[in-house]
């Protein structure tokens, strides 16, 4: 009679996925402007629950914005509602120049938006965004109409590409003027909660991902997309010995660092 049984009741070794990340691609860099009727936009105040929507539970944003004298003061004023809105919510809200966004920049953030980077994506941002995402962040990039700004909007497609996100801005020129998306122009996502009407004006649309909002013929203008990234968990061998007594331990895989 043996006196010792020892038999491997499993060995496995289990990979789990990250907490999902969400890019959002905007073709237009405007729509700040409908929360508090800057730049002479209507105030809708589904503008404001779109935002609401995009930082969800959390509480903190920063805001990458157009290089300072580059464009109309439409766009700083865009931005400047966003930043303003999100501080009269409680949360806390950090500036910074296009291009000069950094791991440590977005330390903490739950929630980063790239309005109109007319200057490019260094790979030390792309990496930080990526990091980002892979943490359960959200990432909202803001384009334009082309003739606007045909270079930020090439720059965009090519921080997408990188990200490895699949959309890209058209780069073409839609519903100019002041518009409001009402009824099918609006999407069913998480992001279209409790919107019944949207403002935007003058938009690039978007190939790739899930509409959020559309323009008055309906091609998407505002898409989305999940982001996910594999990430191993330490190997775990399961134990039974002699009358059913169990041992689990949790055995380190040898070279990896951790």
């Amino acid at each position: 009679m043996r006196t010792l049984q020892l038999t491997i009741f499993a060995v496995f070794i289990s990979t789990s996925l990250a907490n999902a990340g969400t890019i959002v691609l905007s073709g237009d860099g405007n729509i700040g402007d409908f929360i508090n009727g800057s730049a002479g936009a209507p105030v809708l105040a589904g503008n404001s629950t779109f935002y609401s929507n995009l930082l969800g539970t959390g509480t903190n944003v920063v805001i990458e914005g157009p290089t300072v004298g580059a464009y109309t003061s439409d766009e700083y004023e865009a931005e400047a509602a966003i930043a303003a809105y999100y501080t009269g919510l409680g949360d806390t809200v950090v500036q910074v120049a296009a291009g000069s966004v950094t791991a440590a920049t977005l330390t903490g953030a739950n929630l980063f938006i790239s309005d109109l980077n007319d200057t490019g994506f260094p790979g030390a941002e792309v990496s930080a965004i990526s990091s980002l995402l892979s943490g359960g962040g959200t990432a909202l990039f803001e384009g334009e109409f082309t003739p606007y700004d045909a270079g930020a909007d090439a720059l965009i497609n090519a921080a997408l590409s990188a990200l490895g996100s699949t959309m890209s801005l058209n780069q073409d020129e839609q519903d100019c003027g002041f518009q409001t998306a009402t009824g099918s122009q609006i999407g069913s996502t998480p992001l279209d909660a409790g919107i019944s009407a949207f403002g935007y004006g003058c938009v690039s649309t978007v190939t790739g991902g899930t509409a959020v909002f559309s323009t008055m013929g309906g091609a998407a203008f505002m898409a989305e997309q999940t982001t996910t990234t594999a990430t191993p968990e330490p190997s775990t061998v399961v134990l039974t010995l002699g009358g059913g007594f169990l041992m689990m331990i949790g055995r380190r895989r040898c070279g990896i660092k951790r």
